[in-house]
């Protein structure tokens, strides 16, 4: 049987710089995605979260798995398209964009709801943060991948535009 995990609103503090609303779902992002075992867990909300915030959580939880798992086919097709077969380096697509996509999200999310910043800088941003980190690790730990941040550039503009594409024919 599964562990359960009860959050309550009161429970977290504010973190410096970020109002409280914002360190409440930083906070339990934090736990769900990093603190949390990946099964088993049953994760409820105490009675001082309002349906609102129950309502941002689920969305941001499934928009989070939604575009990891999107990402992950997406820049696997890419890495197959490109020619590359080594297992390892495809494995470590995967563990990169572990990293990088949820937090690539979870800052998108923040930035469009609590901040007036223009959405091209902030996608910009978030978007050339993936790559630098992700080039990193590719050129730190790829086997078969020759030029990392030219790869990493590549399969984000690929993964990213696809995904622009598919939010277009979706919506109408």
């Amino acid at each position: 049987m599964g562990q359960r995990v009860c959050f309550w609103a009161s429970g977290f503090r504010a973190l410096s710089r970020f109002s409280a609303g914002i360190s409440r779902y930083v906070c339990v992002f934090w736990h769900v995605l990093v603190v949390l075992p990946n099964r088993g867990c049953v994760i409820t909300f105490a009675s001082d979260w309002t349906t609102e915030d129950k309502t941002v959580i689920r969305t941001i939880l499934i928009s989070l798995a939604l575009s990891l798992v999107l990402t992950i086919v997406l820049e696997t097709a890419f890495f197959l398209l490109a020619g590359k077969r080594d297992r390892k380096d495809l494995l470590l697509l995967m563990l990169v964009n572990i990293i990088t996509n949820p937090i690539v999200v979870l800052l998108h999310w923040i930035a469009v709801a609590y901040t007036n910043w223009n959405i091209v800088f902030v996608i910009v941003l978030l978007e050339l943060f993936a790559i630098l980190t992700e080039g990193y690790y590719y050129k730190k730990h790829g086997r078969d991948l020759h030029h990392p941040y030219l790869f990493s550039t590549a399969a984000n503009m690929f993964s990213f535009s696809t995904g622009v594409v598919i939010q277009m024919l979706t919506k109408g």
